[in-house]
């Protein structure tokens, strides 16, 4: 039978609570560990566009600008160089963003440190300005809001043309198709599908409402009949 100690004999030596004088470092908070993004440019295209917010908006691209790919450059003053992009980008229908075109009249981009999941380095990114990082968590959070009031702007300032109506006549189609596989799947049993069902149901009345309001209007260019003169 295994023994007790009994703290109360007096011949037994008595200790005390202690706790370690530890020396930290005080730096804030730990940095964010969202991935690594490379500084990028908005480019938008007349075909794209998607609903957003309960608003149909142009569907921006990120085109990364990451010296020694594309035939992008840096300078010794770090400004940075992509003629040859731009030049295929605008070749292929894509229109340029300014930078300054953001809501601060400085930049849509920030720039802050993150420490990767899968790195012991502190390294910089590259986020929208809608986006917001935590402490120590991979993950962003958007203002999806805010990002939609911008595109909204940009449409309503003339930086980017109005939606075509064929566009959003197209897009209405393709969800039209969307919800009423969803609707049939849904109605068969399966699970998980009611969100996607209402998120579809949402953007059907967004574009229909779209595609009323452009058969309303002029389009936007408009030939002249011309026969060409033949021998």
């Amino acid at each position: 039978m295994a023994g007790t100690l009994d703290t109360q004999d007096p011949g037994a030596i008595q200790g005390h609570s202690i706790a370690p004088d530890l020396f930290s470092r005080e730096d804030g908070p730990a940095p964010p560990a969202v991935e690594v993004r490379p500084m990028f440019i908005y480019a938008f295209h007349p075909r794209r566009w998607m609903v957003l917010a309960g608003k149909l908006v142009p569907g921006l691209r990120q085109v990364a600008l990451v010296p020694g790919v594309e035939r992008v450059w840096m300078d010794e003053e770090r400004r940075i160089h992509f003629a040859d992009t731009r030049a295929k980008l605008e070749e292929n229908g894509w229109k340029l963003i300014p930078h300054h075109l953001a809501p601060d009249g400085v930049s849509y981009v920030q720039v802050l440190q993150t420490k990767p999941v899968d790195s012991n380095q502190i390294l910089e990114t590259h986020l929208t300005v809608w986006e917001t990082a935590y402490p120590g968590l991979p993950d962003t959070e958007s203002d999806l809001d805010g990002y939609t009031a911008w595109l909204e702007g940009l449409v309503e300032a003339g930086t980017i043309p109005p939606c075509p109506a064929y566009v959003a006549g197209r897009m209405l189609e393709r969800t039209r198709q969307l919800l009423t596989v969803a609707e049939a799947r849904v109605a068969k049993g399966a699970t998980g599908l009611s969100h996607r069902v209402e998120v579809l149901r949402v953007h059907v009345k967004v574009l229909e409402a779209a595609v009323k309001a452009k058969g309303k209007g002029k389009p936007l260019a408009k030939g002249r009949a011309k026969a060409p003169a033949l021998d």
